[in-house]
């Protein structure tokens, strides 16, 4: 069973799907995205939209999220892993993604 892309619009969503999936499996890596990471933690764990009168705990919610983003890295990468060096989405993110 394949996919047909049929228009543009439809080739520039998945280049853009797959370029943020592949983003976010790299996102724990770099010092600068652990930053990035904590202070949106900070952000959502003071926002009353999410907390309403409760309260969240900074260092367990930055946890779960880094044990969330390692998880999708490593699934990220036995999905690629799986697709193969001819595979377009494997060129596509090798040249760094659009």
């Amino acid at each position: 069973m394949g996919y047909e892309i049929k228009s543009q619009a439809m080739y520039d969503h998945f280049v853009s799907a797959a370029t943020v999936l592949d983003q976010l499996a790299k996102l724990h890596n770099s010092p600068w995205d652990q930053r990035t990471v904590s202070r949106r933690v900070r952000r959502l764990c003071r926002s009353p939209d999410i907390v309403g009168d409760g309260s969240l705990h900074e260092d367990d919610v930055r946890s779960k999220v880094v044990r969330l983003l390692e998880q999708h890295a490593r699934e990220w990468e036995a999905f690629k892993e799986g697709l193969g060096n001819s595979s377009f989405l494997t060129q596509l993110l090798d040249k760094g993604g659009a």
